[in-house]
Protein backbone atom coordinates (compact mmCIF):
# COMPACT_ATOMS: atom_id res chain seq x y z
CA UNK A 1 0.00 0.00 0.00
CA UNK A 2 1.27 3.56 -0.84
CA UNK A 3 1.53 6.17 1.80
CA UNK A 4 -0.60 8.58 0.18
CA UNK A 5 -3.50 5.45 0.24
CA UNK A 6 -2.23 4.93 3.99
CA UNK A 7 -3.03 8.35 5.12
CA UNK A 8 -6.51 8.83 3.40
CA UNK A 9 -7.60 5.63 5.15
CA UNK A 10 -6.21 6.02 8.59
CA UNK A 11 -7.72 9.94 8.84
CA UNK A 12 -10.92 7.86 9.26
CA UNK A 13 -9.60 4.75 11.15
CA UNK A 14 -10.72 2.50 7.74
CA UNK A 15 -7.63 1.30 7.52
CA UNK A 16 -8.23 -1.81 9.41
CA UNK A 17 -11.51 -2.27 7.60
CA UNK A 18 -12.27 -5.76 5.80
CA UNK A 19 -12.51 -6.82 2.35
CA UNK A 20 -16.14 -7.57 0.86
CA UNK A 21 -16.44 -7.87 -2.42
CA UNK A 22 -15.53 -6.29 -6.11
CA UNK A 23 -17.57 -4.92 -8.77
CA UNK A 24 -17.32 -4.46 -12.16
CA UNK A 25 -19.12 -2.02 -14.69
CA UNK A 26 -19.07 -1.41 -18.25
CA UNK A 27 -18.86 2.23 -19.94
CA UNK A 28 -19.16 3.33 -16.33
CA UNK A 29 -22.47 2.52 -15.75
CA UNK A 30 -22.36 1.24 -11.88
CA UNK A 31 -26.15 1.35 -11.79
CA UNK A 32 -25.88 -2.49 -13.47
CA UNK A 33 -22.68 -3.14 -12.21
CA UNK A 34 -21.79 -7.05 -12.20
CA UNK A 35 -21.46 -8.04 -8.32
CA UNK A 36 -18.67 -10.57 -7.87
CA UNK A 37 -18.27 -12.24 -4.57
CA UNK A 38 -14.63 -12.04 -2.74
CA UNK A 39 -15.00 -16.37 -3.09
CA UNK A 40 -15.55 -16.47 -6.18
CA UNK A 41 -15.55 -20.27 -7.74
CA UNK A 42 -14.29 -21.68 -11.32
CA UNK A 43 -17.92 -21.15 -12.44
CA UNK A 44 -18.57 -18.39 -11.25
CA UNK A 45 -15.33 -16.69 -12.71
CA UNK A 46 -16.11 -18.70 -16.17
CA UNK A 47 -19.59 -16.71 -16.21
CA UNK A 48 -18.00 -13.51 -15.94
CA UNK A 49 -15.31 -13.76 -18.58
CA UNK A 50 -18.09 -14.46 -20.83
CA UNK A 51 -19.91 -11.41 -19.71
CA UNK A 52 -16.72 -9.74 -19.78
CA UNK A 53 -15.89 -10.55 -23.57
CA UNK A 54 -19.11 -9.21 -24.44
CA UNK A 55 -18.82 -6.20 -22.93
CA UNK A 56 -16.98 -3.04 -24.57
CA UNK A 57 -13.26 -2.11 -23.59
CA UNK A 58 -14.56 0.40 -21.14
CA UNK A 59 -14.29 -1.87 -18.11
CA UNK A 60 -13.70 -0.60 -14.25
CA UNK A 61 -13.42 -2.76 -11.14
CA UNK A 62 -13.97 -1.93 -7.77
CA UNK A 63 -13.00 -3.48 -4.69
CA UNK A 64 -15.53 -2.83 -1.77
CA UNK A 65 -14.11 -2.55 2.47
CA UNK A 66 -16.69 -2.59 5.61
CA UNK A 67 -20.20 -2.77 4.81
CA UNK A 68 -21.29 -0.70 2.11
CA UNK A 69 -25.00 -0.60 4.21
CA UNK A 70 -23.24 1.26 7.25
CA UNK A 71 -21.23 4.42 7.18
CA UNK A 72 -17.91 2.40 7.54
CA UNK A 73 -16.68 1.33 4.33
CA UNK A 74 -14.38 2.70 1.16
CA UNK A 75 -14.11 1.34 -2.11
CA UNK A 76 -11.01 1.37 -4.69
CA UNK A 77 -11.11 1.12 -8.10
CA UNK A 78 -9.31 1.97 -11.20
CA UNK A 79 -9.83 1.34 -15.18
CA UNK A 80 -8.43 -1.34 -17.18
CA UNK A 81 -9.60 0.24 -20.99
CA UNK A 82 -6.15 0.50 -22.15
CA UNK A 83 -5.58 -3.19 -22.17
CA UNK A 84 -6.73 -5.18 -24.86
CA UNK A 85 -9.68 -7.76 -24.22
CA UNK A 86 -7.24 -10.82 -23.87
CA UNK A 87 -4.93 -8.70 -21.82
CA UNK A 88 -8.35 -7.81 -19.58
CA UNK A 89 -9.43 -11.54 -19.30
CA UNK A 90 -5.53 -12.10 -18.05
CA UNK A 91 -5.78 -9.22 -15.59
CA UNK A 92 -9.14 -10.75 -13.74
CA UNK A 93 -8.32 -14.41 -14.27
CA UNK A 94 -5.23 -13.75 -11.90
CA UNK A 95 -6.84 -10.89 -10.32
CA UNK A 96 -9.79 -13.60 -9.03
CA UNK A 97 -7.48 -16.48 -9.05
CA UNK A 98 -5.71 -14.88 -5.63
CA UNK A 99 -5.22 -16.43 -2.49
CA UNK A 100 -7.99 -15.32 0.13
CA UNK A 101 -7.75 -11.76 0.06
CA UNK A 102 -8.62 -10.04 3.68
CA UNK A 103 -7.12 -6.21 4.43
CA UNK A 104 -6.72 -3.77 1.94
CA UNK A 105 -2.95 -4.21 1.95
CA UNK A 106 -3.72 -7.60 0.41
CA UNK A 107 -6.12 -6.44 -2.05
CA UNK A 108 -3.77 -3.74 -3.59
CA UNK A 109 -0.63 -6.09 -3.31
CA UNK A 110 -2.68 -8.54 -5.88
CA UNK A 111 -3.98 -5.74 -7.82
CA UNK A 112 -0.19 -4.41 -8.88
CA UNK A 113 0.66 -8.48 -9.53
CA UNK A 114 -2.41 -8.75 -11.84
CA UNK A 115 -1.94 -5.34 -13.69
CA UNK A 116 1.69 -5.72 -14.39
CA UNK A 117 1.16 -9.24 -15.27
CA UNK A 118 -1.72 -8.75 -17.99
CA UNK A 119 0.23 -5.56 -18.94
CA UNK A 120 3.29 -7.41 -19.67
CA UNK A 121 4.89 -4.41 -17.16
CA UNK A 122 3.46 -1.42 -18.81
CA UNK A 123 1.16 -0.13 -16.27
CA UNK A 124 2.32 -0.17 -12.48
CA UNK A 125 -0.52 0.96 -10.01
CA UNK A 126 2.60 2.05 -7.58
CA UNK A 127 3.62 4.81 -10.30
CA UNK A 128 0.15 5.69 -11.52
CA UNK A 129 -0.43 6.82 -7.60
CA UNK A 130 3.00 8.15 -7.30
CA UNK A 131 2.72 11.90 -8.81
CA UNK A 132 -0.11 12.70 -6.40
CA UNK A 133 -4.43 13.26 -6.89
CA UNK A 134 -5.53 15.06 -9.90
CA UNK A 135 -8.97 15.76 -8.17
CA UNK A 136 -11.77 15.25 -5.71
CA UNK A 137 -15.23 14.33 -6.44
CA UNK A 138 -18.40 13.64 -4.63
CA UNK A 139 -20.69 11.44 -6.07
CA UNK A 140 -23.59 8.42 -4.67
CA UNK A 141 -22.45 5.12 -4.44
CA UNK A 142 -23.41 3.16 -7.46
CA UNK A 143 -25.43 5.97 -8.86
CA UNK A 144 -22.42 8.46 -9.94
CA UNK A 145 -23.85 9.14 -13.45
CA UNK A 146 -27.35 9.28 -12.48
CA UNK A 147 -27.14 10.55 -9.26
CA UNK A 148 -24.71 13.45 -10.97
CA UNK A 149 -21.46 14.08 -9.51
CA UNK A 150 -19.36 17.42 -8.78
CA UNK A 151 -15.33 17.74 -8.96
CA UNK A 152 -14.70 19.84 -5.83
CA UNK A 153 -10.54 20.65 -6.63
CA UNK A 154 -8.27 19.78 -9.83
CA UNK A 155 -4.44 20.16 -9.59
CA UNK A 156 -4.75 22.13 -12.87
CA UNK A 157 -6.28 25.07 -10.45
CA UNK A 158 -3.60 24.59 -7.90
CA UNK A 159 -4.22 28.01 -7.13
CA UNK A 160 -8.22 27.65 -6.54
CA UNK A 161 -9.06 26.11 -3.27
CA UNK A 162 -11.81 23.01 -2.68
CA UNK A 163 -15.21 23.82 -2.66
CA UNK A 164 -16.69 24.82 0.76
CA UNK A 165 -19.84 23.21 2.36
CA UNK A 166 -22.07 26.00 1.14
CA UNK A 167 -20.18 26.13 -2.52
CA UNK A 168 -20.83 22.34 -3.04
CA UNK A 169 -24.24 22.68 -1.65
CA UNK A 170 -24.76 25.22 -4.37
CA UNK A 171 -23.44 23.17 -6.65
CA UNK A 172 -25.05 19.62 -6.17
CA UNK A 173 -28.25 20.21 -3.88
CA UNK A 174 -29.19 16.71 -4.91
CA UNK A 175 -26.36 15.27 -3.06
CA UNK A 176 -27.32 17.06 0.24
CA UNK A 177 -30.56 14.99 -0.19
CA UNK A 178 -31.36 11.69 2.00
CA UNK A 179 -30.79 8.99 -0.07
CA UNK A 180 -30.43 4.97 -0.38
CA UNK A 181 -26.59 4.83 -0.70
CA UNK A 182 -23.87 6.84 0.26
CA UNK A 183 -22.50 9.97 -0.76
CA UNK A 184 -18.77 9.54 -1.71
CA UNK A 185 -15.48 11.42 -1.93
CA UNK A 186 -13.44 10.56 -4.46
CA UNK A 187 -9.70 10.62 -4.44
CA UNK A 188 -8.67 10.82 -7.86
CA UNK A 189 -5.56 10.21 -10.08
CA UNK A 190 -5.79 10.06 -13.69
CA UNK A 191 -2.13 9.60 -14.80
CA UNK A 192 -2.45 6.67 -18.01
CA UNK A 193 -4.81 5.24 -15.99
CA UNK A 194 -7.88 6.46 -13.95
CA UNK A 195 -7.44 5.07 -10.51
CA UNK A 196 -9.82 6.44 -7.38
CA UNK A 197 -10.09 5.21 -3.86
CA UNK A 198 -13.55 6.89 -2.36
CA UNK A 199 -15.00 7.41 1.15
CA UNK A 200 -17.89 8.09 2.84
CA UNK A 201 -19.70 11.82 3.24
CA UNK A 202 -22.92 10.15 4.56
CA UNK A 203 -23.99 8.52 7.70
CA UNK A 204 -26.67 5.69 8.16
CA UNK A 205 -30.33 6.60 9.78
CA UNK A 206 -33.69 6.15 9.83
CA UNK A 207 -33.73 7.71 6.49
CA UNK A 208 -31.09 6.52 4.70
CA UNK A 209 -27.97 8.08 4.12
CA UNK A 210 -27.99 11.64 5.37
CA UNK A 211 -25.12 14.19 3.78
CA UNK A 212 -22.80 15.22 7.20
CA UNK A 213 -21.60 18.53 6.79
CA UNK A 214 -19.31 17.79 9.52
CA UNK A 215 -17.35 14.92 7.60
CA UNK A 216 -16.99 16.72 4.67
CA UNK A 217 -15.32 19.88 6.25
CA UNK A 218 -12.90 17.75 7.84
CA UNK A 219 -12.24 15.48 5.34
CA UNK A 220 -11.84 18.15 2.84
CA UNK A 221 -9.52 19.90 4.84
CA UNK A 222 -7.30 16.87 5.85
CA UNK A 223 -6.40 16.32 2.62
CA UNK A 224 -5.72 19.51 1.18
CA UNK A 225 -3.41 19.69 4.13
CA UNK A 226 -1.89 17.02 2.87
CA UNK A 227 -1.67 17.82 -0.67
Amino acid sequence: MTKNLKNILSSRNFDQLKFSHWQVASDGIWEDAYQVSKDISSTELSSFIDWLVKQSSDIALEAFFGDKHSSSFFFFGFRVQKLSKNQQSIFFETLFSSPELASFSDVYDCLVTALLTASDGMYDLTKELAHGLDFLEVGAEGFWKSKGSVIIWEKKNENKKALSYSEFKESAPQLIEPFERAIMLEHAWAKNIPVWLALPLSIRDEKGFVFDENIYERSVSHIVEHL
